[in-house]
Formats: C-alpha cells, structure tokens, sequence
C-alpha cells in the first residue's frame, strides 16, 4: 500500500504539481514586481509596511516548510504506529483460528507467521 501510495506520489503528483507550480510562478511573478515597487513608492513617501518585508517573508516560507516536513512526520509515525498494533492482532487471530482447525501448535505458529509477513507486505 505504501509503495503504490509513493509510485502514485512520483509519477502522478509531483509532475502534475511541478506543471501546477510552474504556471503558479509565472502567473505571480508580475504581481510580486507590482507589490515590490508600491512598497517601494510607499517608503519613498514615508509609509512603513513592515519593519522588515524580507524577513517577513523569508520567515513565513521557513514556517510552511516546517509545518510541511512536520505533518508528513506525524503521518509515518502514525502509519509505524498502527502496523505495529497490528501485528500481534494478525498473529494471535491467526494462530487461534488454526488452533482450532488443526490442533497442532507449530502448523499454527508457522502460519500465523507467514500471515503476519504476509499483512506486513500488503501494507509496506
């Protein structure tokens, strides 16, 4: 599931989003040199839009990088977090159901195993 989620992220997403930020900078390019140069005329005649604009803007890019890389934190560490949960669910579940079907405790065990490798695979 994981390498599907990524094959789909690198060969769908990523092209769509760079042609997406591509047309997204060329569309905004003249609006930023149009903003620049009113800040521009404001502080020729005394207006003051901000203490420093670059700073503002260098430190807003900082923080949504920051919350970008941190929210793809919490989804890996939620997606280890619930595989673990699961296996031993699998692996009991399993190894109780051929428990009950053979009777034979390393038949069970060895299954219960291969199911547990098997549930791990589907999602990684």
């Amino acid at each position: 599931m994981v390498i599907v989620m990524y094959m789909l992220i690198v060969r769908y997403a990523i092209p769509v989003a760079e042609k997406c930020m591509n047309t997204f900078f060329t569309a905004i390019g003249p609006v930023i040199i149009v903003l620049a140069g009113i800040v521009m005329v404001f502080g020729a005649v005394g207006f003051t839009i901000a203490k420093n604009l670059g700073s503002t803007i260098v430190g807003g890019i900082f923080r949504a990088t920051a919350y970008l890389v941190r929210q793809v934190a919490r989804g890996v560490a939620l997606l280890i977090v619930n595989v673990v949960k699961l296996v031993p669910m699998v692996f009991v579940g399993t190894r109780r159901a051929m428990m009950k079907r053979t009777k034979k405790s390393i038949v069970s065990t060895g299954v219960a195993v291969l199911a547990t490798i098997a549930t791990i695979a589907v999602v990684i």
